[in-house]
């Protein structure tokens, strides 16, 4: 379920028609026969469970950009994110998008290994052969 996306009742159903493929064939990643329902709109202050959404993801965006507010709740938030079979959230519980930023699992979650159980393999982290290797690059 996802809060109503901006637009007129248009611009609305062009957006959920969009979906349509992806909950009838699936992804590389997710197979049609997993997804339970198709995507659904409302209004998120309508719902817990969005605003709840919103709060978290708003929360997560937060620690990883640096700010200050968004890092003191990553311990809290660390808490509450799946992990992989080898007990890790990067890549699980939290995916960072280009993989140059792996090292950011290490300082925003204090994370010392970057593990891809599909693969069977795993890595020390921070790693020279990403972005962020010496700190966060954010400046005190």
């Amino acid at each position: 379920m996802f809060d109503k996306p901006g637009g007129d009742h248009q611009d609305e159903d062009a957006w959920i028609g969009g979906t349509l493929e992806l909950s009838s064939y699936g992804t590389e990643f997710i197979k049609p026969d997993e997804i339970v329902l198709p995507i659904l709109t409302a209004p998120s202050h309508h719902h817990e469970h969005l605003q709840l959404a919103d709060l978290v993801t708003g929360s997560v965006t937060a620690a990883v950009a640096g700010n200050k507010y968004g890092m003191a709740l990553a311990p809290e938030l660390k808490k509450i994110m799946h992990r992989n079979a080898y007990g890790y959230i990067g890549g699980a519980g939290l995916k960072l998008f280009p993989d140059d930023l792996t090292n950011l699992h290490h300082h925003v979650f204090g994370e010392d290994t970057f593990a891809k159980v599909a693969m069977n393999s795993g890595q020390g982290i921070p790693s020279q052969r990403y972005a962020y290797f010496e700190d966060d690059g954010l400046t005190s």
